[in-house]
């Protein structure tokens, strides 16, 4: 396995857990408390952009180990 390979890989479990996090926070935050379901469905939105920031962190990443011409 590649350093590159290596960055990514941690990339996915660092944005997976604070994905994982949020995801938990949106569900608990939907089935015990009705009155905050704009809040969940907030949360629930921002899973998007967490994983947008691990496809920029892999692409910034790509960008290191790319060939040099």
């Amino acid at each position: 396995m590649n350093i590159r390979v290596g960055l990514e890989r941690m990339s996915a479990v660092w944005w997976g857990f604070w994905g994982l996090l949020l995801g938990i926070w949106a569900v608990l935050l939907l089935v015990t408390n009705r009155e905050e379901g704009a809040l969940a469905l907030g949360a629930i939105a921002a899973l998007l952009p967490v994983y947008l920031l691990h496809k920029l962190t892999c692409w910034v990443i790509a960008g290191f180990f790319s060939a040099k011409p």
